[in-house]
C-alpha cells in the first residue's frame, strides 16, 4: 500500500489514539451547586458529551476554604486525580494574593482558560433601588442596614469588585458591609430572603432569574453594552470600571505533556464548535480560549495587576 493510501488510516489511528484516555472525564468544582465554577463545568462536559469528545462525565463539588480544600485536596492526591480537570478562575490569584489559599496556580497543571464572564449587580425585580448611584447612596448613608452580598467569600472576585465599584463613588471598603455565600445559589436565596439589599456576582451565576424576571440587573462590569442583554454599563453610569472574569481548566501536579495537549486540544476543539457558541450565548460568556505559554503569561501578567488592585485597595498581599 502506497504512504499516501495510508495516510487516511494514520489520521484515523492518531485522532483515536489522542482521545482514547478521555472517554470519561471527571470535574473537580471547588465551589457550591449553583456557582459559576458550577455551571461553567457542568456545561463544559455536557457538551463535551454531546459532541463526542468523551462518553460521560462526573462532577465533584468539593467547597471550602474559598477554594482552597478542592485546590489542596488536587495537590495532595493528585494521583486519583489523573482524569479530572478542575474548574478555576480569577479567584485562583486573587485568593492566593490575599491569603486565602497558600498556593497558587503553580501548584497544579494549567490546561486551558475558555471563557470570560463579566460582573453584575443584581437585586430583586420588586426592590426600590433603580440604579448603582442610588444603591450607592444607601451604602453611603446606612451601610449597616444595607449590607452587599457576594457569590463568594471576603476578599474574592465579588468583595474586590463591590470594592472596586464603591470606591469609584467615594466609598471605602470598610465601609461596606459585605455579606458572603458559598456559590450562586446560596448568594440567590440570600438575596430573596432579604439577607441584603444587591447582590454583586457573575451575570452567568444570575442569567436564568434575569430572564425570567424575578431579579433587575443595575449595572455589567463590560466596556460595551451585552449582546442580548438590556443592562447598562458601570462606565455609562459614570463609574470606572471594567472588569471580566475568566474560567478555565488545571490538572493535578505532574500530568505529562501527552496528557496536557490532550486535554488541551479537547477543550480548543469544544470552544470551536456552535453547540458551545450556543451555551456561551445563554450565559453572556466571551470566548477566551488560552493554552500553554500564552495562558502561563496571562496568569502571570494577572497576578501582576491584580497585586497592584489590592494594594490600592489598602488590602495586605503575601
Amino acid at each position: 500500500m502506497s504512504v499516501l493510501k495510508r495516510l487516511p488510516w494514520l489520521a484515523f489511528f492518531f485522532a483515536f489514539s489522542l482521545f482514547a484516555g478521555a472517554k470519561e472525564l471527571a470535574f473537580l468544582i471547588p465551589g457550591g451547586e449553583g456557582g459559576g465554577w458550577d455551571t461553567t463545568a457542568r456545561e463544559t462536559g455536557a457538551t463535551m458529551k454531546t459532541i463526542g469528545l468523551v462518553d460521560g462525565v462526573s462532577f465533584t463539588n468539593l467547597s471550602g476554604g474559598g477554594g482552597g480544600r478542592a485546590l489542596d485536596d488536587l495537590v495532595r492526591n493528585a494521583p486519583k486525580y489523573s482524569e479530572t480537570l478542575m474548574v478555576q478562575s480569577t479567584p485562583l490569584i486573587l485568593r492566593s494574593l490575599t491569603g486565602v489559599i497558600d498556593k497558587d496556580f503553580r501548584d497544579i497543571t494549567p490546561i486551558a482558560t475558555v471563557i470570560a464572564e463579566y460582573q453584575v449587580v443584581a437585586v430583586k425585580a420588586d426592590s426600590p433601588i433603580q440604579s448603582v448611584s442610588q444603591l450607592a447612596e444607601l451604602i453611603r448613608s446606612q451601610a449597616a442596614k444595607n449590607p452587599i452580598i457576594g457569590g463568594s467569600s471576603k476578599e474574592s472576585l465579588d468583595h474586590i469588585t463591590a470594592a472596586l465599584l464603591f470606591k469609584s463613588a467615594g466609598i471605602g471598603i470598610d465601609q461596606m458591609r459585605y455579606v458572603p455565600s458559598d456559590g450562586g445559589g446560596d448568594a440567590l436565596e440570600k438575596l430573596y430572603k432579604e439577607v441584603g439589599v444587591a447582590l454583586v456576582t457573575g451575570l452567568g451565576e444570575v442569567v436564568n432569574d434575569y430572564k425570567s424576571g424575578k431579579l433587575r440587573l443595575l449595572g455589567v462590569t463590560s466596556d460595551e453594552r451585552l449582546e442580548g442583554f438590556d443592562i447598562p454599563t458601570m462606565k455609562e453610569q459614570g463609574y470606572d470600571l471594567v472588569f471580566a472574569n475568566w474560567r478555565g481548566f488545571f490538572a493535578a501536579p505532574g500530568m505529562s505533556s501527552a496528557d496536557i495537549a490532550q486535554y488541551a486540544d479537547m477543550l480548543e476543539k469544544l470552544s470551536q464548535t456552535d453547540q458551545w457558541k450556543q451555551v456561551r450565548s445563554k450565559y453572556g460568556w466571551s470566548n477566551f480560549y488560552h493554552r500553554g505559554d500564552a495562558m502561563q503569561r496571562f496568569l502571570e501578567n494577572q497576578e501582576k495587576d491584580i497585586r497592584e488592585v489590592l494594594l490600592s485597595l489598602g488590602v495586605k498581599v503575601r
